[in-house]
């Protein structure tokens, strides 16, 4: 079972167990580090240009630490909205998060010390790379499942504090950074693709996706879309425990 209050337990020497763990989550997280470090730095200077100071940049990094949910945070600051519509705007860009809590309730379960925490680090890409086939065992999921979400946020805080560096010295326009974050799903929902065992669903959500926004107003869609791959997914589940 894992430990509570450690990632590993006991530090092992180079070449153990836990080190060939951190391996694999850095190198599974490369393609995130990349992004992070590039959308994190678009959202530094998107706050600095706002006039946020860099205090409220980085809190941000550890309070709210949802990218998407940050850029509009940082424009809600020069509205000065009524708490209400915060709340109700969070919920609606966030929501999806609720879904990506249903593959993982057992992955999760027994994550003991840690659950809080990886709940609370679950963004689009740390999802992503937790739906891969992992030959290991619960603990060593656990363990790597931490590790990602550590990585992961600690590459969103440097770019960050990247983006503030660039915008004091460097003069940057900011339109359209806010699709950033938009940008960095495509490309690892594609690099998902090219696994051939997660070929099909992502294909199936890809065109549930386009029959929603289709056939829905473009406000709702995001909502419709994911009960509609919720239940796509609880369908091909079943019929697999029942044959």
């Amino acid at each position: 079972m894992m430990n509570q209050t450690t990632v590993c337990g006991k530090i092992q020497r180079k070449g153990g167990p836990c080190m060939k763990i951190f391996k694999r989550a850095f190198i599974d997280s490369v393609p995130v580090m990349m992004g992070y470090l590039v959308v994190g730095a678009a959202y530094g200077v998107y706050a600095g240009d706002a006039g946020v100071s860099a205090f409220e940049t980085i809190a941000m990094d550890f309070v709210i630490f949802a990218g998407s949910m940050q850029f509009v945070t940082v424009r809600l600051l020069n509205h000065a909205p009524a708490f209400l519509t915060v709340v109700l705007l969070t919920l609606l860009v966030n929501f999806r998060h609720l879904f990506y809590g249903l593959p993982l309730i057992e992955e999760y379960r027994e994550a003991k010390g840690w659950k809080a925490y990886l709940v609370y680090a679950l963004t689009d890409e740390t999802f992503a790379l937790t739906q891969q086939k992992l030959d290991m065992d619960r603990s060593d999921r656990i363990r790597y499942y931490v590790l990602i979400s550590l990585l992961d946020q600690s590459y969103w805080v440097v770019g960050s504090i990247i983006g503030l560096i660039l915008y004091r010295f460097i003069p940057f326009s900011t339109n359209g950074v806010e699709f950033a974050m938009t940008a960095l799903f495509f490309v690892l929902f594609f690099e998902t693709m090219r696994e051939t065992r997660v070929r099909k669903d992502g294909f199936a959500s890809l065109v549930l996706c386009l029959l929603s926004l289709a056939l829905f107003p473009k406000e709702y869609f995001v909502v419709i879309s994911l009960i509609a791959i919720t239940l796509y997914i609880i369908a091909v589940k079943g019929g697999k425990n029942h044959e």
